[in-house]
């Protein structure tokens, strides 16, 4: 499967605008979005409800074996319509990713930035009508503490793969430049048949660098 794994660090999660943007990329560019987030807070087991509602209220992890449970289940679903081109968002840690990845490959990483203020700002104004437990000051608090943490790691991991998208100002203005960034890493991911990555160079649309990454080619 083909998957680019949308995933933010070192700016606390929530208010990034990478929701906002991936609805749109779905629109534009037919692909999947699949957000944990999302998953968990949908997600109708009775025994796990409990759980899950207060590691979100508390701003902590859930059990990775749960979110792959859950993340299983929903790509499932797009398979059988033939949907293979994901955008999947909200690992925390290199543990959640290297679990995912037992599920689908990882041709891209995107990071999010902005600063921790303008996250708080979008945080607090959607929480006047989202009705998200995790939507208040403690929990940001807490998962930004937790990103800051896993920084270091994160990076090592997806070196190579990483691009990072500037979202502090205004989301409307900016989309053009993450459309393009995403539509060029599925372009240049397109055969399936070849599962060994090759180095593949191109041109970073943020920097204007050559940069060399990881891809499979068409054959």
């Amino acid at each position: 499967m083909n998957a680019m794994l949308l995933t933010q660090w070192n700016t606390g999660g929530s208010g990034t605008g990478k929701g906002t943007q991936c609805k749109k990329l779905v629109r534009d560019l037919d692909l999947v979005y699949i957000c944990i987030g999302d998953l968990l807070r949908d997600n109708n087991r009775s025994h796990d409800r409990i759980t899950i509602e207060n590691h979100m209220r508390n701003g902590t992890l859930c059990d990775t074996g749960l979110i792959v449970d859950l993340l299983k289940m929903e790509i499932r679903k797009h398979l059988e319509i033939g949907k293979t081109k994901m955008l999947v968002d909200g690992p925390r840690n290199p543990e959640q990713i290297m679990a995912f990845e037992e599920i689908f490959e990882t041709i891209a990483a995107v990071r999010f930035n902005a600063p921790r203020d303008v996250m708080l700002a979008r945080v607090l104004q959607r929480a006047q009508i989202s009705g998200r437990v995790d939507d208040n000051v403690d929990a940001f608090n807490k998962r930004y503490e937790n990103e800051q943490e896993n920084i270091g790691s994160l990076e090592d991991y997806l070196s190579g793969l990483l691009v990072e998208y500037n979202s502090e100002g205004d989301l409307d203005e900016s989309y053009a430049t993450v459309k393009r960034m995403v539509d060029i890493e599925f372009r240049l991911d397109t055969a399936r048949n070849d599962h060994t990555r090759v180095p593949v160079q191109r041109q970073d649309v943020f920097t204007g660098r050559i940069v060399t990454v990881a891809a499979r080619l068409e054959s």
